[in-house]
């Protein structure tokens, strides 16, 4: 994890004290995190939970305040944004899952510490986030923060719960708080808000139980924005009379925590001209729509794919440049697009990327197209250029992470062999150099490199949680599926025991080295026997979820 609070004293991953330069992005995370963590002063050690059915009494409040406190504290203004694009959309996955759960469960739903550690999840922390901040929106600032105060100052030094806290909002406010709490935060999954058209007349519907506060923003043809307004959204449809015509965004501001589906003509205008949208936080919503869309299956990932090729280059927020990369590559591609298309994909980012690169000129996109060409790219000779110069031809100066990227791309791609990786590691002299010539060495496509890594990860129980991460980071390739076929075998058949002997924190290390490429029908088979079997119980918590993440949105799928 980034960081663990203890009343008085919170410690953070080396991560957020890198090397070299400090990006902007990195900044806004580290400022979300140490706020996250300040909050947990307040919920979760001034005031405790009774039992782990209430970790959102935490760990959600703490999600919330760290993206509020970093934006109106600290003055990073992307933070919601961060939130929106790259964490609500875990939420929503997480969801769907078998997996998933109230965000406050009952009591006797947490039966022991082992249940109570898989539900330090998506649900917990990013649901909740976005569940916390529909309240806010839906009482109203001042209600909250009086109703917040009452229940910390009451219960201060000692323990809390769920109906404690209903109950000290409920006191401020003159809504009904506790029959709010009954369908937000006792029952599972999420409302669709979508759009419909009466002739030329946008209709706000929801399908679902739950009472959303939510701002609606409309456009005309040419994506210029014409009037926003916040709306409740219930029972009844909400037609827009005098918006006939327009384009429409619904949850604009991601106010509400909700499946959104706008109309067919908003969406084609939105997917033909997302660059020219002006609010930054409105792009990544639909951003974050596409996301959705491709996961469930209901966008072709190559129209997907076309969706990133058109405007990546054109993104003009850092967070959105660097989520889109991340997504694409770390989700899109291993869990959407066939074995065979993975290397023209990867393309396809790689051409995005230059063409960015060509025509931006803000230093910090520079810096994330940079890291995305080197993740991606095929030309050799640019990469090798770029570590003899220890620059890039926009000046970019390679930071020990890009570094190594650029020299595990080179690995994996056949253009580099295990002198150099030496070469590379005695340069470096750190920790990220063994980790970096680790991850290096086990990407090369070759048999022999790909059994040094297997062996180096599996065979060795004092290997550290950062050396397996590293060596099985790049043992996976999607564009190397034929070469990988006996290891996903074996990792289905040799993880639980690696489990079992080393404990729960290291479960979650082993399930989140998942193999990351497309997985045949066999392989998908192969994983349900083991699922079939004796698993400790994170280890198959995130082997489920992880199945549920391969079928999802597939009618074929077996339940």
């Amino acid at each position: 994890m980034g960081a663990l609070e203890s009343p008085g004293c919170v410690t953070y991953r080396d991560e957020f004290l890198p090397r070299g330069r400090v990006s902007d992005l990195l900044r806004l995370r580290r400022a979300s995190t140490i706020a996250h963590e300040m909050a947990h002063m307040w919920f979760g050690n001034l005031v405790t939970m009774r039992w782990w059915e209430d970790t959102w009494l935490q760990e959600s409040f703490a999600d919330y305040m760290g993206y509020r406190v970093a934006a109106d504290g600290a003055g990073y203004a992307g933070s919601l944004l961060a939130h929106e694009l790259s964490r609500k959309p875990n939420a929503y996955i997480a969801d769907e899952r078998r997996s998933t759960h109230p965000v406050a469960p009952e009591a006797e739903d947490v039966s022991d510490v082992d249940a109570a550690s898989t539900n330090f999840d998506s649900i917990s922390y990013s649901k909740g986030n976005s569940v916390i901040r529909q309240l806010v929106t839906w009482l109203g600032d001042e209600a909250f923060l009086a109703g917040v105060n009452a229940y910390l100052s009451r219960h201060r030094l000692g323990n809390g719960t769920l109906a404690d806290f209903m109950a000290a909002l409920d006191a401020a406010s003159d809504r009904d708080v506790a029959s709010w709490a009954q369908v937000w935060l006792r029952t599972t999954g999420f409302d669709t808000i979508r759009v419909e058209r009466d002739g030329d007349v946008p209709v706000v519907i929801r399908d679902g139980l739950r009472p959303h506060r939510l701002r609606l923003t409309s456009y005309d043809a040419g994506l210029v924005e014409q009037e926003s307004r916040l709306v409740d959204v219930a029972d009844r449809p909400v037609r827009l009379d005098d918006w006939a015509g327009r384009v429409v965004v619904p949850n604009s501001h991601g106010e509400t925590y909700a499946r959104i589906v706008p109309d067919p003509v908003s969406w084609s205008a939105l997917t033909e001209r997302l660059s020219d949208l002006d609010d930054d936080l409105v792009r990544a919503i639909v951003w974050a729509a596409s996301f959705d869309l491709v996961h469930t299956r209901r966008l072709d990932p190559a129209d997907y794919l076309a969706l990133v090729r058109r405007h990546l280059p054109r993104e003009r927020h850092v967070t959105a440049v660097a989520t889109v990369l991340g997504r694409t590559l770390d989700s899109v591609v291993p869990l959407r697009v066939a074995a065979a298309d993975a290397a023209e994909t990867i393309d396809l980012v790689a051409e995005a990327c230059t063409e960015g690169l060509a025509t931006v000129t803000d230093q910090q996109l520079l810096i994330e197209l940079t890291r995305g060409l080197a993740r991606t790219s095929r030309d050799h000779a640019l990469l090798r250029g770029w570590l003899a110069d220890g620059r890039t031809e926009r000046g970019v100066d390679l930071d020990p992470a890009t570094r190594w990227s650029v020299v595990a791309r080179l690995a994996e791609t056949g253009a580099i062999g295990a002198d150099e990786i030496e070469d590379e590691r005695r340069r470096d002299r750190s920790i990220d150099g063994e980790l970096g010539a680790a991850r290096a060495l086990a990407a090369r496509p070759t048999v022999a490199a790909k059994d040094e890594a297997w062996a180096a990860a599996t065979e060795d129980d004092r290997v550290s949680n950062r050396r397996y991460e590293a060596l099985m980071h790049g043992l996976w390739s999607p564009e190397q599926a034929d070469l990988l076929t006996p290891y996903v075998t074996a990792y289905w058949a040799v993880s639980p025991g690696i489990a079992e002997r080393r404990g729960q924190a290291f479960s979650q290390v082993v399930h989140r080295a998942f193999p990351a490429l497309a997985l045949t029908t066999q392989q998908v088979a192969e994983l349900e026997t083991a699922l079939a079997g004796d698993l400790p119980t994170v280890l198959r918590r995130g082997w489920e979820d992880r199945l549920d993440d391969l079928t999802a949105g597939d009618p074929t799928a077996r339940a």
